[in-house]
């Protein structure tokens, strides 16, 4: 089996997955831009935060902090 890959615009990416998937055989591999470390990481905090929710500041608190600051 040989690979091809190709760039489909965002309006017209299902109906093009939708005729490949005629044909017998055919496997797809959707990539992401989002590389797999990052979501890993994101995935290790996630778990993290749940653990211990208690733990850090809301959104809101932390732009309190940035303006006060300075850094926006």
């Amino acid at each position: 089996m040989r690979e091809l890959t190709i760039s489909i615009l965002d309006n017209i990416y299902d109906s093009v997955k939708n005729m490949l998937e005629l044909i017998p055989d055919l496997k797809f591999q959707e990539n992401s831009d989002i590389p797999n470390w990052h979501k890993t990481l994101l995935d290790e905090r996630l778990a993290a935060f749940e653990k211990n929710q208690n733990q850090g500041i809301t959104l809101e608190k932390f732009k309190e902090g940035l303006l006060a600051d300075g850094l926006i």
